[in-house]
């Protein structure tokens, strides 16, 4: 007997049928756009752009029992704003009155946790916290800066959805914030207000093969690899064995432990408690598939769970 010496490594955590942990989202930049408006106490600002977007990340804690989504929180993310903002306060008989600009600004989100219902809806109060940013005022009254970091918006419901997708997650939400400023050079008073709608992606991870190699007798040695969606929802995820002696015998098994063991003419690669899978043949090309349906092998991996997998072959 000669077993497999590469075997491949499983982060199964994201699943279609359920989920838990803490996910970054990817905003998508292009998709995602925003407009500000700002008032004081020396009258309305001109914005100059009025239009922006988002470049960064948000970040979600969400937990099983949905679809695929049971319930989440807004947990944090660093999201810049693009361009920086800037504006005028008209004064009388074409004057200005001040100008301002709003620069390196970044936010986060936050919220409590909120349902998801199955087809990825959901409701939460939402704030937006400045991380940083800084607002410079000249104004006829003078001239200074204030640091916006800290700042917290008041909580603002707001309606998405939250849905799984063949590659991952994707969030999609109108998002609105305001927030109110003293200039203490100037004695201005201000209001900004950003509105807008978010959207945001989560990829799965991507399996990764492991372990050392030893030639067989048709070759350098048999390869392991995926195909199909590493959601186990979608139960499409299937391992693929390649350069394996054709019409031979062999299984699959998986455990929780990457190890290097030698193990008949072979390393066996994993270890902790090992389960295998029924057994199959590689058949005239010399390939092994096998597709993986996490409810239905014979000990269920589920949502959270790291699983390696290595074929046992007859060389």
């Amino acid at each position: 007997m000669r077993n497999l010496n590469l075997a491949l490594a499983l982060v199964l955590l994201p699943t279609l049928a359920t989920a838990q942990g803490t996910y970054d989202f990817q905003i998508d930049t292009g998709a995602t756009s925003f407009t500000w408006s700002g008032t004081t106490s020396v009258g309305d600002i001109n914005e100059n752009p009025a239009n922006f977007t988002l470049a960064g990340t948000t970040q979600l804690q969400m937990s099983g029992g949905g679809s695929p989504v049971g319930s989440a929180a807004f947990v944090g993310g660093d999201a810049a704003l693009q361009p920086d903002l800037a504006g005028t306060i008209p004064g009388p008989f074409g004057t200005t009155l001040a100008s301002l600009s709003v620069s390196n600004a970044h936010v986060k989100l936050s919220s409590g946790t909120f349902s998801v219902d199955a087809a990825g809806n959901f409701t939460a109060d939402v704030s937006i916290e400045m991380i940083s940013g800084q607002v410079a005022v000249s104004s006829i009254f003078g001239n200074s800066n204030t640091d916006l970091a800290g700042s917290v918006s008041a909580p603002t419901s707001t309606s998405g959805t939250l849905q799984g997708t063949a590659t991952g997650y994707q969030l999609s939400m109108p998002v609105s914030g305001s927030f109110p400023f003293a200039d203490p050079g100037t004695g201005i008073t201000a209001t900004i207000t950003l509105n807008g709608t978010l959207i945001a992606n989560s990829s799965y991870p991507i399996p990764s093969a492991y372990c050392a190699g030893s030639p067989n007798s048709v070759g350098a040695g048999a390869a392991i690899g995926t195909g199909g969606s590493p959601s186990l929802g979608n139960a499409d995820l299937t391992l693929t064995c390649q350069g394996l002696p054709p019409n031979q015998p062999g299984l699959y098994f998986y455990g929780p432990n990457q190890v290097s063991v030698p193990f008949g003419n072979g390393v066996r690669c994993v270890g902790g408690t090992l389960v295998r899978l029924s057994p199959q043949n590689s058949g005239p090309s010399g390939v092994a598939n096998r597709v993986i349906d996490g409810s239905s092998l014979p000990v269920p991996i589920t949502a959270g769970q790291t699983r390696n997998f290595q074929f046992w072959y007859r060389d």
